[in-house]
């Protein structure tokens, strides 16, 4: 792998939306001595409607002017 012969460690690709797992690998990550390139792959989709959700929570909270 390109990235590995440049000296870094490469961990991946993973699920950005499954926590768990997001989790777990970025643990690892923090115990690995040198640089390392974490892949993670998100549907732009999920992030917009996760957002939009937001959006209307804290509208609700704090209305827009």
């Amino acid at each position: 792998m390109l990235f590995e012969e440049l000296g870094f460690k490469y961990l991946g690709p993973i699920d950005g939306h499954n926590i768990e797992v997001l989790t777990d690998v970025l643990k690892r990550a923090q115990m690995i001595k040198g640089p390392v390139i974490v892949h993670v792959i998100t549907k732009k989709v999920r992030v917009i409607n996760m957002l939009k959700k937001i959006q209307k929570f804290f509208t609700v909270l704090m209305p827009l002017k």
